[in-house]
């Protein structure tokens, strides 16, 4: 080994010591993109707990804790994560108190704002004091700004560094001229044009509009909010943030575990209803349901409507709790939990969905596939009585002008083939008896085929096992010539299966010749 390659191994055996240690740091509830990121950065991820007195927001003492332990135990602190808009409640961590934290450990500030990044066209919601002392901000523009597409805006104070992350120049991507280079900012070599579908919305909308929009979503969820929070067994969770806000389902004298238990089984309900769509989250172990307005032209009397719908489904769902108490009993990750849940009343899979009236026992959901993903949990029966409209394998026959008792279901066969003896049977069980038979069909005139064409019509050329052992296979091929009137196709029960036609190897063998010959 020669002196410059000893010289760039130890090199690169102190770069791999430095990345061992270090460490990133960022709240319980931060994005779930930021650990990904750890992740693929191989380095160390650092989530640092918040608490309800702060709104969960992350405080600058709790962090610098964090950092002091970690620079302990030999560690380097190298950056922080800063939310702006979390995912679960739209709350914001204390970016003022945190920003002097990067002069202190030198570490990168970074304010993921993907959300509440929007809003603050409109002055009242810029609530982002210090944003000018971070390191770099990202606003994903559709989430919260009338883009269609995924689309983020990222700035940042330290480009070079950025871009030196990135930057690669194999021979056959050299450029001739300078100018910016996208590939040096992100993974991709390349990407789509984006940036003028953002131009032509701010043409349309302006300043103006884009601030009459935010103002009206957050006027819209203010509103609906109203209502909503004085529900009976409803009551709201931590504060309203950029539109959006928070509740769980409670009665008196209940524990933590059954006011989580019943406010995720509240949100499954109303979801199967097809009538309202929420969201469940979690927030450092408490179970909550999101409640947010994002269409553009909500009006009032949508609202009102909405609000009908939800308090019709909270009496219903209040009104089965206490027929049946003990469905909410202890955690929701519990097995008899779970065998509740996945036994809760979807009423009748379909769009719209007339009401909320229980469904016959004897319907049950049948998914294609089932045979070859094992044995469903109890979470997974839940899935699939919602999803059961999309499946074509459920066998359903309706009298007309009758009551959903009428309704019966069929289960199809396992889709593993059974044994020749199995399916004999089959077979056999399925065909109906000779007296009660039914006529064949009416033969069906087919078209000869072009004189010119001296191709037999195409089989498929599946092996029959039967054929090696010399035994004779259970379905005869069909002879060439098409049938005719005189001799009607025949017919085979609906359940009965068979063995595609067989081709010999003389026959295939004349058949690669004559396509041979016409090319």
């Amino acid at each position: 080994m020669t002196e410059s390659m000893k010289h760039m191994s130890k090199n690169y055996d102190k770069r791999a010591e430095i990345m061992s240690k270090l460490v990133t740091y960022g709240s319980y509830e931060a994005h779930s993109s930021f650990e990904k990121a750890c992740k693929m950065a191989c380095v160390r991820c650092r989530p640092v707990n918040v608490f309800e007195q702060d709104d969960w927001g992350l405080r600058r003492k709790t962090v610098e804790m964090e950092m002091e332990k970690d620079k302990q135990r030999g560690l380097i602190p190298f950056y922080l994560h800063v939310a702006i808009g979390t995912t679960s409640t739209a709350t914001s961590d204390h970016l003022k108190e945190l920003t002097p934290l990067k002069e202190m450990y030198k570490v990168w500030v970074h304010v993921d704002a993907a959300y509440a990044g929007s809003a603050w066209v409109v002055e009242k919601h810029r609530r982002n004091e210090g944003i000018d002392k971070v390191d770099s901000i990202n606003i994903n523009l559709h989430k919260f700004f009338l883009t269609s597409t995924s689309l983020t805006i990222f700035w940042t104070t330290r480009q070079h560094e950025y871009k030196e992350c990135f930057r690669v120049n194999p021979a056959y991507l050299k450029k001739k001229n300078g100018g910016l280079d996208l590939r040096d900012w992100g993974i991709p070599l390349s990407r789509r044009f984006k940036s003028l579908k953002v131009y032509m919305l701010l043409r349309i909308y302006g300043l103006k509009g884009m601030r009459a929009y935010i103002n009206r979503i957050t006027e819209m969820t203010d509103y609906m909010e109203s209502f909503i929070v004085k529900l009976p067994n409803i009551r709201k969770f931590g504060k309203t943030n950029y539109g959006l806000f928070c509740v769980q389902y409670y009665e008196e004298g209940w524990n933590k575990e059954q006011v989580n238990a019943a406010t995720y089984r509240l949100v499954e309900f109303m979801n199967a209803s097809r009538k309202i769509v929420l969201t469940h989250t979690n927030v450092r172990g408490h179970d909550i349901m999101r409640v947010i307005v994002h269409f553009e032209r909500t009006t009032m009397k949508d609202i009102d409507e909405s609000v009908a719908i939800f308090k019709q489904l909270l009496e219903e769902f209040t009104k089965e709790n206490v027929e049946n108490s003990k469905l909410i009993k202890g955690d929701k990750s519990s097995t008899r939990y779970l065998s509740n849940l996945q036994q809760m009343d979807v009423g009748i899979v379909g769009s719209p969905n007339p009401t909320l009236s229980r469904t016959p026992t004897d319907v049950r959901s049948v998914m294609s596939g089932e045979s070859l993903v094992g044995p469903r949990t109890a979470q997974s029966h839940l899935s699939v009585a919602q999803t059961a409209a999309t499946q074509d394998s459920t066998l359903m026959s309706v009298a007309p002008r009758t009551d959903i008792s009428s309704i019966t279901t069929e289960r199809l066969p396992s889709a593993t083939p059974p044994p020749a003896a199995a399916a004999a049977a089959i077979i056999a069980a399925a065909a109906p008896p000779a007296s009660s038979a039914p006529p064949p069909p009416a033969p069906i005139a087919v078209a000869p085929a072009p004189p010119g064409n001296k191709m037999p019509p195409l089989a498929p050329a599946f092996e029959d096992p039967s054929s090696k052992s010399g035994g004779t296979s259970s379905y005869n091929a069909p002879a060439s010539a098409p049938p005719t009137a005189a001799q009607p196709p025949e017919t085979k029960p609906v359940n009965e299966t068979y063995l595609s036609p067989v081709l010999s190897a003389p026959e295939v063998t004349a058949r690669s010749d004559t396509m041979t010959d016409k090319k």
